[in-house]
């Protein structure tokens, strides 16, 4: 939806599953469920993978 409160450039739109966030940066999604249920959130932060 945003980046940074900006709209995003064309490459950027639309349907993603995966959504890269810069150190610092704010991203606004809109997210689609189709059953009920719990749904995780899940980060891969290089760093922390790095470290173990």
């Amino acid at each position: 939806m945003s980046i940074d409160g900006k709209e995003p450039p064309l490459n950027l739109k639309g349907w993603k599953d995966t959504v890269s966030v810069e150190a610092g940066q704010t991203v606004k999604l809109a997210v689609k469920f189709n059953n009920k249920g719990i749904y995780m959130f899940h980060c891969h932060v290089l760093e922390h993978e790095e470290m173990g």
